[in-house]
């Protein structure tokens, strides 16, 4: 299902289309196209939550581990779910959800920053490195992520694996 267009929007005229709906139905399920997108939002962000907090709160493993691996495992399903991912993109997915909604997407947000951020921090420790900016770092690293849902289309050159693991090496070299 191909829910989003080069310009990063959709009308719900088009969405029902493409899932062989009408508009009426689709309002019957959703309240307003920004419930729509926030509830797509919190479907991607509960994949990932659910796989990626898993990961990181994985004590057996040492810090650089889980990072690459939770790296790696957000890649792989954004690359999955890319063109649910390449709908909520844009900012405008937020801007057009209700304000309540808004509000505990960017709570989401900023829990998942900071676990991110506690990872960077035990690598930090654990490797004895200083002057790393732990919050930058985190920010570079989730900002890099994010940057795949604007350009991956599968059956590309790469495959979305591929692509993850890519992006976890890149991650631990670069920027940490």
């Amino acid at each position: 299902m191909m829910i989003s267009r080069r310009s990063g929007t959709i009308t719900i005229e088009e969405l029902a289309s493409q899932v062989s709906a009408s508009k009426r139905t689709i309002y019957g399920y959703f309240k307003s196209k920004g419930y729509l997108l926030y509830q797509l939002q919190m479907y991607l962000y509960d994949l990932i939550t659910e796989k990626v907090y898993t990961i990181l709160d994985d004590k057996s493993m040492s810090p650089r581990q889980r990072l690459a691996e939770a790296v790696y495992a957000q890649v792989a399903i954004t690359c999955d779910h890319w063109e649910v991912a390449r709908a909520l993109s844009t900012d405008a997915a937020l801007r057009e959800a209700p304000p309540a909604s808004a509000r505990a997407m960017a709570r989401r947000r900023r829990v998942y920053q900071r676990k991110f951020a506690d990872v960077v921090a035990e690598i930090c420790q654990a490797e004895k490195l200083r002057g790393v900016d732990i919050k930058a770092a985190s920010i570079c690293i989730l900002g890099f992520i994010a940057s795949i849902q604007r350009w991956y289309r599968a059956g590309e050159r790469l495959s979305g694996d591929q692509i993850a693991e890519y992006v976890a090496h890149s991650v631990l070299d670069g920027f940490i």
